[in-house]
């Protein structure tokens, strides 16, 4: 599945949800509980641009990890630090001005 302009083949559909939320709406959604009415209410939380790129940017490193476990390639979690970085600087770029 293609979000923010990459692709997150490995991650569960509720992290996907996460994601398309953010990209969409620069928010996630969450239950939390509240004492005071003694249940769960959904809460909406809004990300700055760049908590954003920090959401996406370790979104994209577990996608990448899990991708390279399912693989069993030893040889490539040690490149990992190097291509999130790369993504960070990518995805810098194209929050530019994001408001949520």
């Amino acid at each position: 599945m293609k979000i923010f302009s990459r692709d997150f083949s490995h991650l569960d559909a509720s992290s996907l949800q996460d994601l398309e939320t953010l990209e969409l709406e620069g928010a996630i959604y969450a239950q939390f509980y509240r004492e005071s009415i003694d249940d769960f209410r959904l809460c909406r939380i809004e990300f700055t641009p760049s908590e954003i790129v920090e959401y996406v940017t370790a979104s994209q490193s577990y996608n990448e990890f899990l991708r390279a476990k399912k693989e069993q390639e030893t040889t490539t979690l040690p490149l990992l630090k190097y291509r999130v970085s790369e993504f960070r600087g990518e995805l810098e770029n194209t929050t530019n001005g994001l408001t949520p």
